[in-house]
């Protein structure tokens, strides 16, 4: 996650970098509820940034039902 946030921070060149992180992240499954709920909000935060507002949809709905 920490991973992924710093990649944002370097820019819009990045952020397929930090979608990385955060989906390696989540695919872990070693996280709480929580924890997955906020990387899948930060993930669907870099998507609407890129312009994929179809995955970015998914991924805050996501984010929701894990931790509403």
């Amino acid at each position: 996650k920490e991973k992924g946030n710093q990649y944002v921070k370097m820019g819009k060149k990045h952020y397929s970098d930090a979608i990385d992180c955060y989906t390696r992240a989540i695919n872990q499954k070693a996280l709480s509820d929580s924890e997955n709920s906020a990387i899948y909000a930060n993930r669907a935060h870099v998507n609407l940034l890129l312009g994929n507002y179809r995955r970015a949809i998914t991924d805050a709905e996501e984010a929701i039902k894990l931790c509403p």
